[in-house]
């Protein structure tokens, strides 16, 4: 089912994705840090080469910090919701949460992660099976450790001797502490869970399998591939329905069909003109929630709000319209090495205008402004 809100894994289960497959020496067990609370994923991975801006690049011009970690989570990105059958998300929505993280999320405060390492790590993760990495078995690309002790603070696991931090959206996620990693059956109340578990009520367990078939035992969703939801009655993996079909959740419902709370049975998605009362519109489509009715997305230079559901077209951000934030319009959004300086356009976040182009920076400054 896809909606006027792309569905997408939270940040939290794309960082921990990285971070299994990218972390820890290569003669040790994989990393990953969800920490502390309920989470419905474990690793996941698995990238392909792909320039910063979804492109093709080659690894030889990555040669910067912030061209190499933006390509390693392009490469994640294609490989996790384009080239491997997935039911969480979208490759646009992955990217959009990934890559405004770098370069800070893998050259942060003391980290000692270099350009090299990460591009050598690419090539790997091009060679990863589907089968492999449903099941957890991510590469392991030598990332080293950092230089922080435990209890130090911390924006991101890079910078941890432990390689795991208590926050885990760096950025974003307020300033955290190095942490220990926990193995599979320890208590992971202040502790990250090892690669292929997850923390879930204070213990890491064995981190849910994804990708998953017709008939595979599952408890969520998002474990089953493509076309198929997980239900709710008999814990296996089914077929989505077809207009018309009982369901219980938007998952349990093909693309352009959704779930009704009124009248559960899958249903078209409300298009421009017609009532949205669970706030789900068609692709093209935003619920206005004033008046709970379906709209078209808003145009390049027009003004946006989504927190009262004026969303942009897709390939366009709601980006503040001047420094004080007061108001928002819709603006294409440039990648690196990007001509830049248009009306109405706006480099990611982790790249800047300079002469005309979009160019990477050295830092985000997420420490500083978040530890102080």
């Amino acid at each position: 089912m896809r909606t006027s809100r792309v569905y997408v894994l939270p940040l939290v289960l794309l960082q921990t994705s990285l971070l299994a497959v990218a972390c820890g020496p290569a003669d040790s067990p994989q990393t990953s840090v969800s920490v502390g609370g309920n989470s419905n994923a474990g690793g996941k991975g698995g990238v392909a080469a792909g320039g910063s801006n979804g492109g093709s690049s080659t690894t030889s011009s990555l040669s910067s910090e912030y061209s190499a970690c933006a390509a390693l989570y392009a490469a994640m990105c294609k490989r996790l919701y384009r080239d491997c059958p997935n039911n969480y998300g979208t490759e646009a929505g992955c990217l959009s949460q990934t890559r405004t993280l770098c370069p800070d999320i893998l050259f942060g405060d003391g980290s000692q992660i270099s350009v090299s390492t990460v591009v050598a790590c690419i090539p790997k993760w091009q060679q990863a099976s589907c089968d492999d990495l449903a099941k957890g078995n991510n590469p392991i690309c030598g990332f080293p450790s950092g230089l922080k002790a435990l209890g130090e603070p911390c924006v991101s696991y890079v910078e941890c001797q432990s390689l795991a931090c208590s926050t885990t959206t760096p950025g974003s996620g307020g300033c955290g502490k190095c942490i220990p990693m926990a193995k599979l059956g320890e208590s992971c109340t202040n502790a990250g869970c090892e690669a292929g578990s997850t923390c879930i009520a204070g213990t890491c367990e064995a981190s849910d399998p994804i990708m998953l078939g017709a008939g595979a035992a599952c408890r969520y969703s998002y474990q089953c591939k493509t076309g198929y939801s997980c239900s709710m009655t008999s814990s296996t993996c089914v077929a989505v329905g077809t207009a018309s079909a009982r369901c219980v959740a938007n998952e349990d419902c093909a693309d352009g069909l959704y779930c009704p709370r009124s009248n559960p049975v899958c249903a078209p998605l409300p298009t421009q003109g017609q009532a949205c009362p669970d706030t789900l519109c068609a692709i093209d489509s935003s619920c206005d929630l004033s008046t709970r009715i379906c709209s078209a997305r808003r145009t390049m230079g027009q003004a946006c709000d989504e927190s009262v559901g004026s969303w942009c077209a897709e390939g366009l951000a709601c980006n503040c319209a001047d420094s004080t934030c007061s108001s928002y319009v819709c603006q294409k959004t440039l990648y690196e090495g990007e001509a830049c300086g248009a009306a109405n356009t706006k480099c990611i976040q982790g790249t800047e205008c300079t002469a005309g182009v979009c160019v990477g920076v050295t830092s985000l400054g997420a420490f500083k402004a978040l530890c102080g």
